[in-house]
């Protein structure tokens, strides 16, 4: 609002970025526009964006550009998608979001197959000191989560952004554990970064998860860190077959106990 109460819409305030692009990636564009402009003070929580046609018809470009740029933006935490009424910059934005890696990564546009090896090398440490930490109690959080899960997955028609939250909740759980608030805040910034980055490889909710998290959990009641270190590499290599994120097809490196090694998908 203006100093008088009047609404400002938010495509007055876009009006002169708004212009024909040549950019090789809009939604990177749209992406770092909204982020500029919430830095800068130029857009403040509640404030409503432009529609996604308009969006599309000032800057030239297909609206699937611009709807990317809203589902990553989405993903982030960084707007609210309200049907009915439009976009609107969210009430309440992470730390996450504004977090300067986390956005450098994003805009750089990683490969499935980077995004990959990434969370199969912090999942499989966070998962090895969450076991060298575990207290009473600890594993029946996990199972807690992982029971929403379940009973998301048995639904006729899952709801994909349920799924991906439960997902993540999971993750953070587990993280959580290791009860080192360092580890806990690069893990929340990484898991955001994949599956924003991740959204147009995502073909449909994703399937096994419950099956997967449940061998990590039963992997981490034994100690064993090989195996716990396997369930999470079996893990994320399920999810990438079945969202058909194979990257350049090359087989992503499995930690072991002395590092990394390749093992055959």
């Amino acid at each position: 609002m203006d100093p008088n109460g009047k609404v400002i819409e938010m495509s007055d305030k876009f009006a002169p970025l708004l212009k024909p692009l040549d950019k090789t990636s809009v939604s990177g564009y749209v992406t770092d526009l909204v982020m500029d402009y919430l830095l800068q003070g130029k857009l403040k929580p509640g404030d409503k964006l432009p529609t996604e046609h308009d969006f599309a018809e000032r800057l030239g470009v297909g609206r699937n550009s611009i709807r990317e740029a809203m589902k990553m933006l989405s993903s982030l935490g960084v707007i609210e998608i309200m049907r009915g009424e439009g976009t609107f910059i969210a009430r309440e934005i992470s730390d996450v979001a504004m977090n300067p890696l986390v956005m450098q990564l994003l805009f750089s546009k990683q490969t499935p197959r980077n995004l990959i090896e990434l969370r199969i090398m912090l999942d499989s440490a966070i998962a090895e000191l969450a076991v060298r930490k575990l207290q009473p109690g600890d594993l029946d959080a996990l199972n807690g989560v992982n029971r929403k899960l379940f009973a998301e997955e048995q639904k006729r028609s899952p709801d994909e952004s349920t799924m991906t939250e439960l997902d993540m909740e999971f993750h953070r759980a587990i993280a959580a554990i290791t009860r080192n608030e360092l580890v806990m805040k690069l893990s929340d910034s990484i898991y955001k970064l994949f599956f924003a980055s991740m959204q147009d490889s995502l073909h449909e909710p994703p399937s096994g998860a419950f099956r997967n998290h449940q061998l990590i959990i039963d992997a981490m009641a034994t100690g064993d860190l090989e195996r716990v270190r396997q369930a999470v590499y079996d893990s994320l290599h399920h999810w990438r077959r079945t969202q058909g994120a194979e990257g350049d097809g090359k087989t992503p490196e499995q930690p072991t106990s002395h590092g990394v090694a390749s093992a055959p998908l």
